[in-house]
């Protein structure tokens, strides 16, 4: 007979406790932990560029559907004041390098 894998597993021996502090970890969550940590630094480098790649190309998408196309430098800006706008410091220096990037 096979047995199922639990979904949960908790990080104490008893679940219920009122001492364990930890929520419990799906068995996916896991699964990718130990994938990410059987990397080499090279490989959870060109990951995380990846990652970077994908969402900057995901904004990007957005922008120009919701905006209509663009040139690449405006686009390009765009992606950036989105990702780091939020942060008011950051937005006068995406502006300033803009206005120096246009002249």
């Amino acid at each position: 007979m096979v047995v199922p894998r639990p979904l949960v597993q908790y990080d104490c021996d008893d679940p219920l406790s009122i001492e364990s502090h930890e929520k419990p970890r799906m068995n996916i969550e896991l699964e990718y932990r130990a994938r990410i940590d059987a990397m080499s630094v090279v490989e959870r480098i060109r990951r995380a560029e990846a990652l970077f790649d994908w969402s900057r190309s995901y904004l990007a998408r957005s922008i120009v559907a919701d905006r209509g196309a663009m040139s690449d430098d405006d686009l390009k800006w765009e992606v950036a004041l989105r990702q780091y706008g939020s942060h008011p410091a950051t937005k006068e220096l995406i502006d300033e390098l803009r206005n120096r990037a246009s002249r």
